[in-house]
């Protein structure tokens, strides 16, 4: 009658005791977390073991979203280097329903066929049914490309114990949120955490239970697909990447400023249409934020982003986007990742706050990429800093974004896949 224990309990407890029980239930849970934890050592021991003289080693990589997708010059430089066979493991990404979940799917899909990827798809269309790919492929090292539980259980860190697992973050990490990002028990249990500088091994050090024992730095594997980039002719337009969060002021982060700039672009682009191209890049959870967000729904959403559709000098980028940086001229953005990432293009970049700070604090790698950027608070300072920057050619912490490039986003002098690579053949062989 019940679909689980969790909801029975709901249902005979009252609310004092059941979150009475609830807090008995984790206390006991972070009381074995450490037995746990040294099973899954020597798990992952005995299968490094058993690897030693294996002719290929077969490496996974999961997929849950294009647009969170990392992996690419990982993927190659293991599909270039003997002994390794690499493929994509499409995984469902369940945590916003049953339509997001279908839809990615098949953009996965579809991603990587146009990468060219060997992949391997869950779900069987045809009987209805999801796939144990770690029964049927065996994988021997598996990549994961988020910390937490977006898919199903099969799917995640718990059901890969005995394997050698390693985790990429999905943007490279500038926010406070120490514990989330550096002290799950994802982060105790995977094998190996390529993290992306120094400073986030530090903060590992300070913040997790392990100290960061499980910490290779090696840089971050999308900047090396943008070192290798160059830019293409397209014309005389300059071009402005417009970067919103989905954070809208009211949720836990309170970093998105959409709500102020949503109609400040369209204007700007009907102001400059001989002069300006304008590309919208919205976090993948935005529009389904503005789905729910009062004064917006659906419907007002999906007229909002129609318009950037169909207007001649409006796009919108919501896959791969390392052309759009190649080929942009500054990026404006709240984001957290591309308050680094972007740097790596040489380009100007701003970063947009509202008047009054609500925001939470950026971590040590966060303040420093920030203060590369021009900060706008309003639509003038916005308007007057882009005739600056883009008509008028100042840019004088352009030296400041090229120092941090260096300073902490090239580690041993080397592309970050080939860190990854080095540090897995390694420990295979040691």
């Amino acid at each position: 009658m019940f679909k689980s224990l969790k909801l029975y309990l709901q249902y005979i407890l009252s609310e004092p005791s059941l979150k009475r029980l609830t807090a008995v239930y984790h206390k006991i849970i972070h009381f074995y977390f450490p037995v746990r934890l040294k099973k899954t050592k020597y798990l992952q021991n005995k299968k490094l073991l058993s690897l030693k003289n294996k002719s290929e080693i077969r490496i996974a990589f999961i997929l849950l979203l294009d647009s969170n997708w990392k992996y690419d010059s990982v993927y190659k430089v293991f599909e270039n280097q003997k002994g390794f066979s690499p493929i994509v493991i499409i995984c469902p990404f369940v945590t916003y329903g049953e339509n997001k979940m279908q839809m990615e799917l098949l953009k996965a899909e579809e991603f990587c066929r146009q990468k060219g990827y060997n992949f391997f798809s869950t779900w069987d269309d045809e009987n209805g049914i999801w796939k144990d790919f770690k029964k049927i492929l065996s994988p021997d090292i598996v990549f994961f490309s988020s910390p937490h539980n977006h898919s199903k259980k099969e799917y995640c860190i718990n059901n890969f114990l005995d394997t050698l697992t390693c985790y990429v973050p999905y943007s490279i990490r500038t926010d406070h949120l120490t514990q989330l990002q550096f002290n799950g028990d994802f982060h105790q249990l995977i094998w190996i955490n390529f993290y992306e500088t120094d400073i986030h091994k530090k903060i590992a050090e300070k913040f997790a239970d392990n100290r960061g024992s499980n910490v290779e730095v090696v840089g971050y594997p999308t900047l090396d697909i943008l070192k290798k980039s160059r830019k293409k002719n397209l014309g005389k337009r300059k071009t402005i990447i417009w970067a919103p969060h989905w954070t809208i002021p009211k949720s836990e982060l309170n970093r998105s400023c959409f709500l102020d700039y949503y109609d400040y672009f369209l204007n700007l682009a009907n102001n400059f249409k001989n002069e300006l191209e304008i590309i919208l890049r919205p976090h993948p959870l935005l529009k389904l934020t503005l789905y729910e967000l009062d004064g917006w729904g659906k419907e007002r959403t999906d007229k909002y982003f129609e318009t950037w559709e169909t207007t001649s000098n409006l796009w919108i980028n919501e896959g791969d986007y390392i052309d759009l940086f190649i080929n942009s001229d500054l990026i404006v953005h709240d984001s957290v990742s591309f308050l680094s990432e972007y740097l790596v293009t040489g380009n100007p970049a701003i970063y947009t706050k509202r008047e009054v700070d609500l925001d939470p604090p950026f971590n040590e790698f966060g303040e420093i990429c920030l203060n590369a950027h021009y900060v706008c608070r309003n639509q003038q300072q916005l308007n007057a800093k882009l005739v600056d920057v883009l008509f008028k050619g100042s840019d004088p912490k352009k030296q400041m974004r090229e120092k941090i490039v260096q300073k902490y986003l090239i580690i041993n002098k080397d592309l970050s896949s080939n860190n990854i690579l080095k540090t897995i053949v390694n420990k295979l062989e040691s």
